[in-house]
């Protein structure tokens, strides 16, 4: 987040000129599919992958958005992991000038922009796996 703006969840491209990733809950035409804002995929044809799902249902898609986010001491025990992983995890465009002050600043504008629009922001502290499974599992 480079100009420092919080994301539009309206936005089909969250980032300009990239369109591999899309915000899910502006595709869907069916609504009978649920989608969180701010729920993203790197697939712009999400819909046409939802199968045996028939207009004349009453079954309902819900996919919740789970906002997760990284504490300072995380970002500093973990940032060349972090760096790594992220074109797996995110398919980032070029992340070579990502320092960890930025990822930082970047990290805390998104927790407070998910916290202003009531979304439940999941902190990652310590270790991934555990705050993962918890979520899935309670």
């Amino acid at each position: 987040m480079k100009d420092g703006k919080s994301p539009n969840p309206n936005d089909i491209h969250p980032i300009a000129g990239y369109d591999k990733e899309v915000y899910v809950k502006p595709t869907i035409t069916n609504p009978n599919i649920i989608v969180g804002d701010f729920t993203y995929i790197a697939d712009s044809e999400f819909e046409s992958h939802v199968t045996n799902f028939y207009p004349w249902s009453k079954d309902k898609l819900i996919i919740k958005f789970i906002c997760l986010a990284m504490t300072d001491a995380y970002i500093d025990a973990h940032f060349h992991e972090i760096k790594k992983y992220g074109s797996v995890i995110e398919s980032r465009l070029d992340d070579t000038d990502c320092k960890i002050d930025s990822l930082k600043k970047d990290n805390r504008i998104y927790i407070e922009g998910y916290a202003r629009s009531g979304e439940q922001v999941t902190l990652i502290d310590t270790d991934y796996n555990p705050t993962i499974q918890t979520l899935f599992h309670g």
